[in-house]
């Protein structure tokens, strides 16, 4: 079914963005959103805690050259750990690697991470690693080349996105990371499957394939089983995740202007799509991650280089 885009500027948030270079970083300038980094980085993937008092993130340095034209320096992505409430940043990797898309365990004493590390038979070889909230114990849990790990409500399993360089396909896997065995839940390969994320109750899996300049969401159980397609025309999706009520796909994607990414909320029971934030938009958006408690949003916003910078939203009541 095509989704639809009604107009809801008088729920959604209100927002005006002001594009600049990396130096100031660009700023919301809007009650309601909040910017918590503003130093010249390249700031990805957040993530929230269980308990919704820490935000993890990736951030990696930017490269010599103006502001203009300084490029992410792919060997210096950390993972860190962001205090809401004291502020206080804790540096939880220190790889030399390039590392991204942390994310919790369900108890909050763990997060799993992707890194990319250079071998002689894979030059761009990824694997799933685990290390303790406080930084302590890192630990490579894949056998696979992997990525984009979710954990599983029972902190056993990471759902993961296996790829294979040689023939240049991806597949939606769930890893159990104490046997170490890698179950395939897509049957069929993509080259362009970009991102999946689980439902809260851990039930059914969702994954984004690009068509063209379309994208085919996809819905199924853990199995494999049940496929539940829908094609959002005109629009790359990307760093989906399920709201915490499990009514809705948040994503970023190029919808409604051919050159700048929006955060959208994909209604799972209508298959109508709203915009979570109005504004006039000038750069792109990244990893829109929902709260807890349904409340919030975390996102990046930047460029038109690699500085970007993480905020937190509100969330209309009507989506919490």
């Amino acid at each position: 079914m095509k989704a639809r885009i009604p107009f809801l500027s008088a729920m959604c948030i209100g927002i005006t963005l002001v594009a600049s270079a990396c130096a100031p970083v660009p700023k919301i300038r809007q009650p309601g959103v909040q910017q918590l980094t503003w130093d010249a980085g390249a700031y990805h993937d957040p993530a929230w805690s269980p308990d919704g008092r820490y935000l993890a993130y990736a951030r990696a340095d930017l490269g010599p050259g103006p502001d203009l034209t300084r490029m992410e320096d792919l060997w210096s992505s950390e993972i860190y750990v962001l205090d809401l409430e004291t502020r206080k940043v804790d540096k939880i990797t220190n790889n030399h690697r390039y590392d991204r898309h942390p994310t919790w365990s369900p108890d909050g004493t763990r997060i799993a991470f992707d890194s990319i590390e250079s071998s002689p038979s894979v030059p761009w070889e990824t694997h799933i690693w685990v290390v303790n909230a406080d930084g302590t114990g890192a630990r490579q849990v894949s056998p696979c080349n992997c990525s984009t790990p979710v954990w599983s409500p029972s902190g056993e399993e990471l759902l993961v996105i296996t790829n294979s360089p040689e023939q240049g396909q991806k597949q939606i896997s769930i890893l159990n990371m104490t046997t170490g065995v890698l179950r395939e839940v897509t049957n069929t390969s993509s080259q362009n499957l970009y991102t999946a994320t689980r439902d809260p109750d851990g039930a059914r899996i969702a994954y984004a394939k690009w068509i063209g300049r379309s994208s085919e969401i996809v819905i199924v159980n853990t199995d494999g089983r049940n496929a539940q397609r829908r094609t959002i025309e005109g629009a790359l999706v990307k760093d989906m995740t399920w709201s915490p009520n499990g009514h809705y796909l948040t994503f970023a994607a190029h919808l409604r202007h051919p050159t700048v990414d929006e955060i959208f909320a994909l209604d799972l029971a209508t298959g109508e799509i709203f915009p979570l934030l109005e504004g006039k938009f000038a750069l792109d958006f990244e990893g829109p991650a929902w709260s807890p408690d349904g409340k919030h949003i975390a996102f990046v916003y930047g460029g038109p280089a690699a500085c970007r910078a993480l905020y937190i939203a509100g969330v209309p009541e009507q989506f919490r």
